[in-house]
Parts: structure tokens; C-alpha cells; sequence
């Protein structure tokens, strides 16, 4: 909640100090549309939307197959962003950007192990436990300037995205035993590892930029974006997750 809280705040400071930024020279207007030559941006930002995430591992075991289906909710991720660009003609640019993001969420298994005397006698149980979420994402932007005035830029972005990911998986959080005469079973939780892994995607967005001087201006982005990583658990069993998704952030931008 802190971060948040700060992450709406920060476009509000800013526009405080926006009256003695506005001194540091005047301001040179730009031809209609055209991006400026170079630019750094700062900001942070939370999702829109925060989905759950779902998934499937089988194996075999006592010659039938044991399955574990996990639900994974990875609540609100806070992110920082910074990145930079420039332009390669007037209303066209290049900018890669990179954001840091984490979250805090939970997990939940349902359990279904074959009994090991019996055939087509199965276990059952569930298991819930916390689950954090960690990503760096790198995003490689074309660019397209949509209007420019003294005041306002309008830009929309999009082009490939690579993710890493470190998540806590079922595997990481549950121990799951069989409970002697083996007709039950017992899930624990154990924190004593996590799950990495790359994986390519895209993103789109779109930027409004308010000039607050010569060189610094107030940025709010909207960004939609979808990585797949692919990962294997401790268990050896691989997992596919999708990362990404709606996100919005504010900050500040420096031209050139």
C-alpha cells in the first residue's frame, strides 16, 4: 500500500515544483507531430487487472498417474520503470524500456495421488500457501508520434518483450507425504526454494506526455503486454506461464 500510495503522489509533487521548472528556458515549439530528439523516462505503476493463473502437472506414480492442479492468484505488482529513446524521423523513434515488478500473492493445490497398494484407489487433498512473483521485463518499443504541441505528446509504442521470471510454484511452497496406514495425505508448507525462467512476448501502449518546461514533463502510460515463460519445477515436472497483461504507470520525462 505504500508503494501505491507514493506512485500517486509522485505526478502530484511534480506538478508542485512544475513553476520553477518552467525557468530553466524557454520553450521552443516543435513541428506538429514530430517526437523530441531524445528522452529518458522514470516512473512507477501497478496493473489494471491482476488475473489468476492456473496450471497442470501429471506424473506417473504406482504405475497410475498422480495429478496436481494449482491456482495461482499473484496479487498486485507494484513496478518501476525507467527507459529512454530517440527519434529517427519526425514522428517516428526507437526507446527500449525496462520494468521491475513484484507481488505478493497466494497458491492453491488440489492433490490426487494413486494409492500405493491399491489400484484405482485414489488420495485427495488440498494445500494453500503464500506465493511471490518476480519479473524483469525488457521491452524493445517502435515508435510513432501521434500530436505534439507546446503542451501536450501523444505517442503509441509496441515490439517484442523478454521476461524473467522467479515465482514460488506448488513445488516450492507444498511438501506432500503420504500418512502411514498410507489413506491420507499430508501437505505442509516449506519456503526453501524458487522457480526461474525466460520467456518472448509483445506489448503495445500508448503515452501522453504533459511539458511542464523546457526539458521536463509529467508522463502517464497505459501498457498491455504477454510473455510465456516456460518453466521446470524442483520436481522436474515443466510449467507454462504467461506474465504480462494491463498496467498503467506515471512519471517524468526528460527531453533533449
Amino acid at each position: 500500500m505504500r508503494h501505491l500510495t507514493a506512485a500517486a503522489l509522485l505526478p502530484f509533487l511534480i506538478a508542485l515544483a512544475a513553476p520553477a521548472l518552467a525557468q530553466t528556458g524557454p520553450r521552443r515549439p516543435q513541428p506538429a507531430g514530430t517526437l523530441p530528439r531524445f528522452f529518458i523516462d522514470a516512473g512507477v505503476g501497478t496493473d489494471v487487472s491482476n488475473d489468476a493463473i492456473s496450471y497442470q502437472v501429471a506424473f506417473p506414480l504406482f504405475a497410475e498417474t498422480g495429478r496436481i492442479d494449482t491456482s495461482l492468484d499473484p496479487g498486485r505488482r507494484f513496478r518501476i520503470e525507467v527507459g529512454g529513446g530517440m527519434r529517427l524521423w519526425k514522428r517516428v523513434g526507437i526507446a527500449l524500456a525496462f520494468v521491475r515488478s513484484r507481488a505478493d500473492g497466494t497458491l492453491e493445490s488440489d492433490i490426487s495421488l494413486p494409492h500405493p497398494f491399491r489400484f484405482d484407489r485414489r488420495q485427495s487433498a488440498t494445500g494453500t500457501a503464500s506465493a511471490s512473483q518476480s519479473t524483469r521485463d525488457l521491452h524493445i518499443q517502435a515508435l510513432f508520434s501521434l500530436f505534439t504541441s507546446d503542451v501536450w505528446h501523444v505517442a503509441v509504442s509496441g515490439g517484442p518483450s523478454v521476461s524473467w521470471l522467479d515465482q514460488e510454484l506448488s513445488a516450492d511452497r507444498l511438501r506432500i507425504e503420504y500418512v502411514f496406514p498410507f489413506e491420507a495425505i499430508a501437505v505442509s508448507e516449506r519456503a526453501d526454494g524458487r522457480t526461474s525462467g525466460r520467456g518472448d512476448g509483445g506489448h503495445i501502449a500508448v503515452g501522453v506526455t504533459r511539458r511542464l518546461g523546457r526539458r521536463l514533463g509529467l508522463e502517464g502510460r497505459l501498457r498491455w503486454s504477454r510473455t510465456t515463460v516456460a518453466l521446470e519445477d524442483r520436481d522436474g515436472h515443466r510449467v507454462t506461464i504467461d506474465t504480462g497483461g494491463p498496467h498503467a504507470s506515471a512519471g517524468i520525462r526528460l527531453a533533449f
